[in-house]
């Protein structure tokens, strides 16, 4: 009835559970009407982007595989953002990773990561971008005037209501 998927790079499991009419008010509560359904739940919010592949085991293992990739690449240099911040995309530029305002990121960015391309640049090369020495965020777009977030870094909220703001043109 269920399995389990490894994930890369981690040594705990996820869990697919197949088993959610079973639980009252759980199909109603998330609009299943009729099953096989998945929905995907990414920091405790359904992520609009539902599986309409196969119904096969080895399918749905590589849809949550996919899933659960990280979806911001980190960029080493101003370059790197040049070259690869191109059509919608977000840039944070953090002082390191331990930041909390990189951990808000992070998520954001797991949640947007159909919409947007999200990048993320640390430490010294990425100093000049970060204004007032403080952890910035960025959103780019081909032959668009950057976009800088000026709200607080670690709101997660706020961070998110302008990531899509930005991403859904």
């Amino acid at each position: 009835k269920s399995i389990a998927i490894e994930s890369v790079g981690r040594k705990s499991k996820s869990k697919l559970n197949w088993e959610f009419f079973g639980i009252a008010g759980l199909a109603q509560k998330f609009n299943v009407n009729k099953y096989p359904t998945m929905k995907l739940v990414r920091n405790g919010r359904i992520v609009r982007k539902e599986y309409r592949g196969q119904r096969s085991v080895e399918a749905l293992v590589n849809f949550v595989r996919d899933q659960m990739k990280d979806p911001m690449e980190r960029v080493e240099t101003l370059k790197d953002v040049m070259d690869k911040a191109t059509k919608r995309s977000i840039v944070g530029y953090y002082i390191s990773e331990e930041s909390e305002s990189f951990g808000v990121f992070k998520q954001v960015a797991s949640e947007l990561r159909d919409h947007c391309k999200f990048f993320a640049g640390f430490g010294q090369p990425f100093e000049p971008h970060r204004l007032a020495g403080q952890d910035t965020i960025i959103f780019k777009d081909t032959g668009l005037d950057d976009v800088v977030y000026t709200n607080e870094v670690v709101n997660m909220d706020l961070l998110r209501q302008w990531a899509l703001s930005n991403c859904i043109p």
